[in-house]
């Protein structure tokens, strides 16, 4: 029996082990009860391919999204920009044609582009400091992201007014600076802001109650007494790891690090030598600073350029040294994206070292908040951001800081945990803000004013205000 229920479209990755595939699941377990939700999944193999025969068919994949958009009542794009190819003209194209063909449309940006101009000063600066290559590199990306935002925002103003109030096209981001640079910068309306709230309180219960860390092959031995620090995500420098792994070591043994991360798929390569920030976590947690700092005694430029370039590792592993990790620090490889909530869950406190890439939003942060967890991150623009709704909620440290970090850890660990599920912005909020988004409605009781106090925790916040391009800021 068919559906009376409006059908919404959802276009994301949903079966890729990322963010983004995560909040699109979220997204249908908070809609599906008030819509019938169809998933449109851009197929990664298709979409980045270096083939042009690959290309057109991620190009008839486009062009099919397109014909089935019309008969849905509205469309929600969950936005990466790469995961719609991998030049900036081609993913500018490919978004404008399933812009056009959506009806009544809310796009949420999981990245927020600046724009403005390519700086031709960058490059000369870096040619004249004899890194051409680098600024080359660094040249293009900034050029491809200048086009990328400027074109895009550029169309979607133009879309805007071409709509009206007919068929409403809605922005969602995730921080206030997001929201009043799209709206101010580059005169963008409807723009709304709500943090990365997923878990509803039957939610968190679920989570808690069936939370084990013997369901984690390496965590069932740990000690009765033993803290665990949770770190989240694909194996990448900015996420800030290494950083940890130096932290644990000036703890008691009693702190045990859990990393939840792989290397990224995408970025592996057919006979490909160790990844060099794999081979350099390899070393800090086998070798000890001792044996690193050897290295440098002799002479070499850096310390762990021994484990960089792999001539040492194995004497590294395999020496015995009072200040080896290896049984202190767990690589649990990647987690699927329903355990990925219990990984933070059997956790004590969730650490997030990251170094500044100008990401907007991240979800273990907002996980961790919703799930009662001690939250320690560095002072990036995101997570300085996200304590505007989640005041006093987390600590933060600087970047790189690792004795910082090792302080904050003892510091936090003589504090209860499970703090309250947050309210103001909260997945009942969030899901409220979408329902309205999607019916073409002002949505209530959503975001901050620009110049507004936010309450000091979540133990009793007012009721939250409204906020929207053009409205009370």
């Amino acid at each position: 029996m068919p559906s009376s229920k409006p059908k919404l479209a959802i276009i994301g990755t949903f079966d890729d082990l990322c963010g983004i595939a995560a909040y699109v699941k979220t997204m249908v377990r908070l809609l599906g009860d008030r819509y019938d939700v169809t998933v449109f999944d851009l197929d990664q193999y298709l979409f980045k391919h270096a083939s042009s025969t690959v290309q057109r068919l991620a190009e008839a994949e486009v062009r099919r999204i397109c014909a089935e958009l019309p008969r849905f009542d509205a469309v929600n794009i969950q936005l990466e920009h790469g995961l719609f190819g991998t030049s900036a003209n081609m993913i500018v194209r490919r978004l404008k044609s399933i812009i056009r063909a959506c009806p009544t449309l809310v796009i949420t940006f999981h990245t927020i582009l600046e724009g403005g101009h390519p700086q031709w000063r960058t490059l000369l600066r870096s040619v004249v400091r004899g890194r051409p290559v680098r600024g080359v590199q660094a040249f293009r990306q900034m050029r491809h992201d200048n086009l990328l935002a400027n074109g895009l925002y550029r169309f979607l103003r133009q879309e805007q007014r071409r709509r009206g109030s007919r068929q409403r096209l809605s922005v969602v981001v995730h921080t206030r600076r997001d929201r009043r640079m799209l709206q101010y910068v580059h005169s963008l309306e409807n723009v709304y802001d709500h943090p990365l709230a997923q878990l509803t309180p039957d939610r968190v219960a679920e989570i808690r109650s069936r939370a084990d860390r013997a369901n984690f092959a390496g965590l069932g031995q740990l000690p009765p007494d033993a803290i665990l620090l949770g770190c989240f995500g694909f194996l990448s420098s900015y996420k800030g790891f290494d950083t940890a792994i130096k932290a644990v070591r000036l703890l008691p043994k009693r702190y045990h690090l859990a990393i939840f991360g792989a290397l990224h798929p995408g970025g592996t390569k057919a006979f490909a030598k160790r990844d060099a920030y794999l081979s350099k976590l390899l070393a800090m947690v086998h070798a000890g600073q001792r044996l690193l700092e050897s290295g440098k005694e002799r002479g070499k430029k850096s310390p762990f350029n021994i484990a960089v370039e792999g001539d040492r590792l194995p004497e590294l592993m395999a020496s015995s040294n009072p200040d080896d990790l290896s049984a202190r620090v767990h690589f649990l490889g990647a987690v699927s994206d329903d355990d990925f909530p219990a990984a933070i869950a059997v956790c004590d406190t969730v650490l997030l070292p990251y170094r500044e890439v100008g990401q907007s939003s991240s979800g273990p942060l907002c996980l961790g908040i919703e799930l009662g967890k001690h939250v320690i991150a560095t002072r990036t623009k995101a997570f300085l951001q996200a304590q505007r709704y989640y005041r006093n909620r987390y600590r933060t440290i600087d970047i790189d800081n690792h004795l910082e970090l090792a302080q904050a850890i003892e510091a936090e660990s003589g504090v209860v945990g499970d703090f309250p599920l947050p309210t103001s912005f909260s997945a009942e909020t969030n899901r409220a803000m979408y329902l309205a988004l999607l019916a073409g409605e002002q949505p209530k009781n959503v975001g901050i004013p620009d110049h507004a106090d936010l309450p000091a925790g979540e133990s009793g916040p007012p009721p939250a205000l409204l906020v929207a391009a053009g409205g009370a800021s």
